[in-house]
């Protein structure tokens, strides 16, 4: 989950073991902003290329599919009466529904299929948010997602800003 994938996908970066003992010792990280970052330079790379097919530029694309499948409901739902541990609740790439493009557009320009739960922040009445580090989780995760409208990344020697 705190993999980011750099030039040498063979390798794992130093950082990667200083997130992953932060998380092991309970202390809350939040890798959204790097994350999206990083999708979105993904997502840019092979939408300028002339050959976006041919484009290799690796990204953490699973958490697309994941968000598809969150907000427009594009997967099959995994059982989870099964016991044990869980790592997913949507089902792998085989698992996508298919729909044919126009399909695929009116579900995305209609809404009719968004689950718009995900994106709201549900109070009694007004609510102040201060960031003092006692905040409850949804809390804080709603609120850093809604921080400036630039995602910016350090990766493999270069700094990449996102609009």
């Amino acid at each position: 989950m705190f993999v980011l994938p750099g030039k040498d996908v063979n390798s794992i970066l130093p950082s990667t073991f200083k997130m992953a003992s932060l998380m092991a010792n309970g202390q809350r990280v939040n890798l959204v902003i790097l994350v999206l970052a990083s999708i979105y330079e993904g997502l840019n790379t092979v939408a300028t290329s002339p050959k976006p097919a041919g484009t290799s530029h690796p990204f953490p694309i699973h958490f697309v599919y994941v968000w598809l499948a969150c907000y427009f409901k594009t997967h099959y739902s995994v059982w989870q009466e099964l016991r044990g541990p869980k790592m997913t609740r949507f089902s792998g790439e085989g698992g996508a529904k298919y729909y044919e493009p126009r399909e695929a557009r009116n579900r995305i320009h209609k809404a009719e299929f968004v689950s718009w739960a995900c994106n709201m922040l549900v109070k009694d009445g007004p609510f102040k948010f201060v960031d003092d580090g006692h905040a409850e989780e949804l809390d804080h995760n709603y609120f850093v997602a809604i921080r400036s409208s630039y995602l910016t990344l350090r990766q493999d020697g270069k700094f990449i800003i996102e609009p």
